[in-house]
């Protein structure tokens, strides 16, 4: 039994992570509900898991915007200055999954 245990919580975490990044949130009971990313809005930052939407309402327009594909996948991707540092969003259908800074 305490085998199992083990195998559970990080199954479990994952689950939890996974859920983040596609903008849900699971909870303790098993639920799942929408997580919003209204605080970061309001206070000009961004997140894994806003869509395009969200992070325009955020930061605004950016500099440049281009398409990529990487191993089959296409990726929308935004260039933000920032304080005199050039930050690069990549956008996975319509969400964003990675920020290089």
């Amino acid at each position: 039994m305490k085998k199992y245990i083990f195998i559970l919580i990080p199954l479990t975490f994952s689950i939890f992570l996974v859920g983040c990044g596609q903008g849900y949130v699971n909870t303790p009971s098993g639920t799942m509900y929408q997580h919003t990313f209204s605080s970061a809005i309001k206070e000009k930052r961004i997140e894994i898991g806003m869509d395009m939407k969200n992070v325009l309402e955020s930061w605004g327009n950016p500099i440049k915007t281009e398409g990529i594909q990487i191993k089959n996948k296409y990726y929308t991707v935004w260039a933000y200055n920032r304080n005199n540092n050039i930050i690069v969003l990549y956008f996975y259908h319509d969400k964003l999954t990675y920020i290089q800074e």
